[in-house]
């Protein structure tokens, strides 16, 4: 099993960062300045279907680290309905020991955490990549599980739902 989660995280990192168009796409939408790369509003050109990724967001676009900082703020403080407004209905948590599907059943595994004391020290955010509706976010943690400190990694996909970025899934490996 702790060979199938890495694996499962490099698949999933191999495959938002190759999404792209063939380069002999060229984009008839007015948003774009070359091609799909440079489109800023995939709704005009539907050949980009929002799967070019940039490193930096449009300014109106709510930055995936400020998420993180409202999760943990919400785990941190014992909030379970707020830390579970942060995913989609259909959002996935993997773990080495744990395989939560939906909203509901996220919020259950991260409300035990909550109760048994968990606490979240730092988030420390390695990498953000967007999309026109999909982003993700890699980082590191170290957090206090039932008074044992331990260190993570975090990989994060969001789903832009109606102009908000909700995490569609969320995968964590404690380091060895």
């Amino acid at each position: 099993m702790r060979l199938m989660l890495p694996t499962f995280l490099l698949v999933v990192a191999a495959v938002l960062l190759s999404a792209h168009h063939s380069p002999s796409h060229h984009c008839p939408g007015p948003h774009c300045v070359d091609s799909c790369a440079s489109c800023t509003d995939s709704s005009h050109c539907p050949g980009c279907a929002g799967t070019a990724f940039y490193a930096t967001p449009d300014a109106r676009t709510p930055r995936l680290p400020d998420v993180a900082r409202q999760w943990t703020e919400a785990y941190n403080s014992g909030e379970a309905a707020r830390l579970a407004a942060l995913y989609t209905d259909d959002a996935w948590y993997l773990s080495a020991h744990v395989q939560a599907h939906g909203r509901a059943a996220v919020r259950s595994y991260f409300e035990r955490g909550m109760r048994a004391g968990g606490h979240i020290n730092h988030i420390r955010v390695l990498d953000e990549q967007y999309g026109a509706t999909m982003a993700f976010l890699t980082s590191n943690y170290e957090a206090n599980n039932a008074g044992q400190l331990v260190n993570g990694r975090n990989l994060l996909v969001f789903r832009n739902v109606h102009g908000r970025w909700l995490i569609a899934a969320h995968t964590s490996v404690v380091a060895d």
